[in-house]
């Protein structure tokens, strides 16, 4: 039996210095994995990150919010709710089930923090229950965020792959036929839209690197699909606006990418759409050339009119399936002996790091 109980809690303060917590307990088995894990984001200065996998009293749900106490971490913290509580179950199958409670969607948060003195600012709080083992999870790539402004709360999970799915939340109230794209969230008719900018790296790299670095021995007995997984999470501020105003915040957002499919020995597939970076899920891809493909809806641009701009050098063939693209396009690759053309990685964005 797999069972995962996983807390996620954040704040940032006005000026932009950010927290984020984390709390779980992995059963599987007679297996049984505590963990706890703080990162903190000065403003001027890199996260910094402190992790334990010993045991460490979870958050508790109280009345009017949720309390933290974790003495090994060196942390008390306080969230007071602004916005109701939202609870979902997000998947029920043969293979398991996962229900997402988010307790806070928007607070006004106290972190007493080691080393770092008190932090105050709007906060958010989740609770994710999951009996699914993540190589099992029926998607390839998560997108997740939350904005926090005085006036508007705004959370989003977005599932892409094989079953594509997404849910998106206004101050509490779920909202359909949302456009999740790089930097913004458009919501339908006049309920607003998220503009993010000038993104802030919270942290990056694969998650037996980062998230699962902690817990021994990971990389032997976790599933060989699971285990180039990659993740980026942001701090950005930015703005929610509707034709009677508009508010300001700051966003915690991030990219988990679980899986390549599609991109056996030999194969590299690039992809760019509106509609989320697995265009294959949802519009039919056109050949570019080689083993190159784009969609055939948006086009080789993704809808942006523009053009292949950069070409990057020297990328193996892990970098090529981990490295950070800001855009909808990105490369999957696996081992691709033949084709040593393509292994220099030619990246289609309109902002790829580090390159000129």
């Amino acid at each position: 039996m797999f069972l995962l109980s996983k807390w996620y809690c954040d704040c940032v303060s006005d000026e932009g210095i950010a927290f984020v917590g984390y709390w779980a307990r992995m059963r599987w088995g007679p297996v049984n994995i505590p963990y706890a894990a703080t990162l903190y984001k000065p403003l001027y200065d890199a996260t910094r990150e402190r992790y334990f996998i010993r045991a460490c009293a979870a958050p508790i749900v109280q009345d009017d919010g949720l309390r933290w106490d974790c003495k090994r971490l060196g942390i008390r913290a306080l969230w007071t709710a602004r916005v109701p509580a939202v609870r979902r179950v997000l998947l029920e199958t043969a293979e398991g089930s996962i229900t997402w409670h988010c307790h806070l969607p928007c607070a006004e948060a106290r972190i007493d923090l080691a080393g770092a003195g008190r932090l105050s600012g709007l906060g958010y709080a989740e609770q994710l229950t999951s009996s699914v083992k993540p190589w099992r999870l029926p998607f390839d790539q998560l997108r997740w965020g939350r904005f926090l402004s005085p006036k508007d709360a705004v959370t989003w999970i977005e599932w892409a792959g094989e079953e594509p799915r997404r849910w998106v939340f206004h101050n509490g109230v779920e909202v359909s036929d949302v456009t999740i794209g790089v930097g913004r969230v458009d919501l339908p008719g006049d309920h607003g839209i998220v503009e993010l900018r000038d993104d802030v790296v919270l942290r990056e790299g694969r998650l037996l690197s980062t998230a699962l670095r902690a817990i021994p021995a990971a990389r032997l007995w976790l599933h060989r699909a699971f285990k180039n997984a990659h993740e980026t999470k942001w701090l950005a501020p930015g703005t929610f606006t509707t034709s009677t105003g508009s508010s300001s915040g700051w966003a915690v957002h991030e990219v988990v990418r679980f899986r390549v499919r599609g991109s056996g020995p030999g194969r590299i597939g690039l992809v760019g759409c509106r509609d989320g970076p697995d265009s294959a899920a949802a519009h039919d891809p056109v050949r570019l050339g080689g083993a190159h493909s784009y969609c055939s809806r948006c086009g080789p641009d993704g809808g942006r009119n523009g053009r292949p701009r950069h070409v990057r050098e020297g990328l193996t063939d892990e970098s090529l399936s981990t490295s950070r693209v800001r855009d909808e396009w990105y490369l999957q690759a696996n081992s691709a002996p033949d084709l040593p053309g393509l292994r220099r990685g030619l990246l289609w964005s309109r902002d790829l790091p580090g390159v000129a």
